[in-house]
């Protein structure tokens, strides 16, 4: 009988064998290139667990392509690096539909119930007939070029002067870039957003916030039980 070793060996040959026709075979020719690390399928999900946006950044750098396929369990993800890209896809936003994404966030990731469920992307959960479908069709006219824009703009701008009025009040001083920018933006869209009322004012809930974002992945991806089956209790200060 083959040793212990030699069953071993031989799974792991078969495992390999497996997910490499998994992430190549069943590629459709219109798809962007898939690219799939040393093992492929699971080395995109160790990747993007522990890297996190680091991992994207990597293989940005490594592939050097524009647009690539990351296959891992369930649907492929489309990973766009090109800025002319990205312009094109925005401005097809009712041909290249982000539905489906929106609707995987708020069953995996938000923890909304079952009738909430429905009457966002409807009763089959296609996004074709809930309220996700229709949310584009309302927020573009709001964010097209004119006044809609421009007041937005203009809220960002008059966030980003006082910062920096603040910051030169200081004198010469130290400060961690990553953080102070992530920070800047940040605080500048969410105030433009929400106004008087943007609850991210409140550190506290700043922070919680990229807690919350760092972990989003492999929530979406589905790979691990649901943050509120740990007994996470965020508290966000209103």
């Amino acid at each position: 009988m083959p040793s212990a070793i030699i069953l071993f060996v031989a799974g792991i040959a078969a495992s390999y064998v497996f997910l490499h026709t998994l992430a190549f075979f069943s590629q459709d020719p219109r798809e962007p290139k898939a690219i799939a690390g040393n093992i492929p399928v699971i080395s995109p999900l160790v990747g993007m667990l522990y890297e996190k946006g680091g991992y994207y950044i990597r293989m940005r750098d490594r592939h050097n392509l524009p647009i690539y396929t990351l296959r891992v369990p369930g649907p492929p993800l489309y990973v766009v690096n090109s800025l002319s890209l990205v312009q094109r896809i925005d401005r097809h936003i009712m041909t290249v539909s982000f539905s489906p994404i929106q609707v995987r966030a708020c069953d995996k990731a938000m923890a909304v119930g079952d009738s909430g469920m429905k009457k966002i992307a409807g009763e089959k959960r296609l996004a074709e007939d809930g309220y996700l479908r229709s949310f584009p069709r309302a927020t573009a006219p709001a964010t097209a070029p004119g006044p809609g824009l421009d007041a937005l703009n203009r809220a960002a701008v008059r966030n980003f002067a006082k910062s920096f009025d603040q910051l030169a009040a200081q004198g010469q001083t130290t400060i961690k870039l990553f953080h102070w920018v992530r920070h800047e933006l940040f605080a500048a869209t969410m105030d433009a957003t929400y106004g008087p009322s943007n609850p991210f004012r409140h550190a506290k809930n700043e922070e919680e916030w990229f807690a919350y974002e760092s972990g989003i992945m492999p929530l979406l991806m589905d790979f691990m039980p649901p943050m509120w089956d740990f007994g996470c209790n965020t508290n966000w200060i209103a």
